[in-house]
């Protein structure tokens, strides 16, 4: 006997029967109406169908109720895809058997509304624990599933990962009753239910279904989503979640309530694109503490229009472990400050100054005591990254800051502050700096390795005087890779006339700096420099040393011509 099927491209399958497997995967049988796992009934019994020739309503579930499936209860792992004329997985009856089932794939299903049919929506259905030992849920590219399943009281004990991609149907995980005396035949149970889910709006995950043991939740392309949590859970769900992503969710208004956030401290890693959210949490009358997510590591806020400020009229939050910070196309967005809002507002005003003036993150001392990354991409409304006089020990650990196409940005680093952990800094599209740093603040870089700064319009040097340059040796004794590339108004690496040591340095790369006729005015030093780069595609030059090759270079035009796209190809 078979433990393992895998059933493929079986176009007009009608039925097929096996005793015992332990994983089932069937593939691209558009056609298919039934398979039946049988012990006690001979194949030849059951009637052949093709869903052809059944008319659409009378589309029956994958896995028929008709016959009694005691070897289910071996079966490790089911994946359904490709199938187009499947309205139900599976009836409540045959779920009962799968005691052992542990993944569950279904994807493609052009028809499928529902995984779960229940018997009779007059009858309450209470399924204490669903799939008692299920891991991992996946639901992708099923264009009208509408649930899950019917219920109350539903379980998922063990389930660790569930995925939800391309369901736009999809607006309960498990459709609640609105009324215990709900009574409809078949005939008009579908636009009667269509008609309750409309008028009753329920969150994706309501109280009538809990994840203990939920992980990873992964929630993409569902365009009409707007709520995910409900206002009351079931049980411990969501205790143990670790990583929550969101994207694609044009209609979804906010991720938390103020209300549920101590039921999210497991969580480690939170993204979110291409949503429509104004706010991250919403806030209610609950009062909260500093700190929102304590074991928090990684934050991604990417291309989110509408988003106004993480959590409204909260004056300061902590972010005890967080090691990577990403916020990308946030327009509305102020990234730091330090302006704290008046608690005694009333929440119109603070709604009112909020909309305005309250940024993402509100710093002082201890808001970022473990960031290592920081990646800040197309933020129009972001003016400086200034936190006064904590930005120091916010970003003491800091090892990687790129920020791109933020072009109103005119102060990166203040002069009062030092990276000494920084490895690596690239700048892209900063029109608003004339400099990236002071001397004081890269005298502190001792750990830069790769220094990348691109087409910065108005930057004429990279490193900023400050007085005393004679005296003053500035070393970078980490920096390996220095690239300056598209910087029209850039005369020098430093036009003061400090020493410069670069002990480590090995690959420079200057392009279209037409500007640019020295490298640096002071004395300097790069022992293990032998090449520098013009263009993309053209060998690598020096003349005598950095200062020398840059002046050829400069002479001969090099400096000038475009990496790649010019005009001229």
């Amino acid at each position: 006997m078979a433990a393992v099927i895998t059933l493929w491209n079986c176009m007009n399958l009608g039925c097929y029967a096996q005793s015992l497997l332990l994983c089932f995967a069937v593939q691209a049988c558009c056609s298919a109406a039934m398979l039946c796992c049988l012990s006690k009934m001979d194949s030849k019994e059951v009637k052949e169908l093709n869903s052809e020739e059944i008319p659409h309503t009378a589309l029956q579930p994958l896995f028929n109720e008709g016959v009694v499936f005691p070897n289910f209860e071996n079966l490790l792992f089911l994946e359904v895809q490709g199938f187009g004329s499947i309205k139900y997985l599976l009836s409540s009856f045959n779920a009962r058997f799968m005691v052992q089932l542990k993944h569950l794939h279904i994807v493609e299903c052009k028809v499928m509304e529902e995984i779960l049919a229940t018997e009779d929506l007059g009858e309450e259905v209470i399924i204490s624990k669903m799939f008692p030992r299920l891991e991992c849920i996946m639901l992708k590219d099923l264009p009208i599933l509408k649930r899950f399943c019917i219920g109350s009281n539903i379980e998922f004990p063990f389930l660790k990962q569930l995925w939800i991609e391309n369901c736009p149907k999809l607006n309960s995980f498990i459709f609640k009753y609105v009324t215990s005396s709900m009574t409809l035949s078949n005939e008009v149970k579908e636009i009667n239910l269509e008609e309750i889910s409309y008028t009753a709006m329920q969150p994706l995950f309501n109280e009538e279904v809990a994840f203990p043991s939920l992980e990873t939740l992964k929630l993409s392309h569902m365009e009409n989503l707007k709520i995910i949590w409900p206002d009351q859970f079931a049980g411990y769900s969501f205790f143990k979640l670790q990583v929550l992503k969101v994207e694609f969710c044009e209609s979804l208004m906010h991720i938390f309530q103020s209300n549920m956030l101590t039921r999210f401290h497991s969580l480690e890693k939170l993204s979110v694109t291409d949503c429509g959210v104004e706010e991250i949490v919403v806030r209610d009358e609950v009062a909260v503490g500093t700190v929102l997510f304590p074991k928090a590591t990684h934050l991604i806020l990417r291309k989110l229009p509408k988003l106004k400020w993480l959590y409204q009229g909260v004056q300061t939050l902590e972010w005890p472990l967080l090691k990577e910070l990403e916020v990308s196309e946030c327009d509305q967005l102020r990234i730091f400050a330090t302006k704290n809002l008046n608690f005694n507002e009333t929440i119109e005003q603070s709604q009112l100054e909020s909309s305005i003036q309250q940024p993402l993150f509100l710093v002082q001392e201890g808001t970022f005591p473990n960031l290592e990354v920081l990646t800040l991409v197309r933020n129009y409304n972001m003016k400086e990254i200034h936190c006064g006089q904590f930005l120091e020990e916010c970003f003491y650990k800091l090892k990687v800051l790129k920020m791109n196409v933020c072009p109103d940005v005119s102060i990166l680093i203040p002069s009062s502050v030092s990276f000494q952990n920084l490895t690596n800094l690239e700048i892209l599209n900063g029109h608003g700096l004339i400099n990236l740093v002071t001397s004081s603040t890269a005298k502190n870089l001792v750990q830069l390795k790769k220094l990348s700064v691109s087409e910065c319009e108005r930057m004429t040097e990279v490193v900023a005087g400050e007085g005393g340059e004679a005296d003053e040796v500035i070393t970078l004794s980490q920096l390996t890779n220095l690239q300056l590339d598209c910087l029209p108004n850039l005369t020098s690496f430093c036009s003061g006339s400090y020493s410069f040591e670069f002990p480590s340095l090995e690959e420079v790369i200057v392009r279209q700096c037409p500007q640019m006729k020295i490298f640096c005015h002071g004395v300097y030093k790069t022992p293990k420099l032998e090449r520098v780069q013009a263009t993309k595609e053209d060998e690598w030059h020096w003349k005598v040393d950095l200062n020398t090759t840059v002046r050829t270079l400069a002479l001969e035009g090099q400096i000038m011509i475009p990496p790649y796209n010019s005009s001229t190809e």
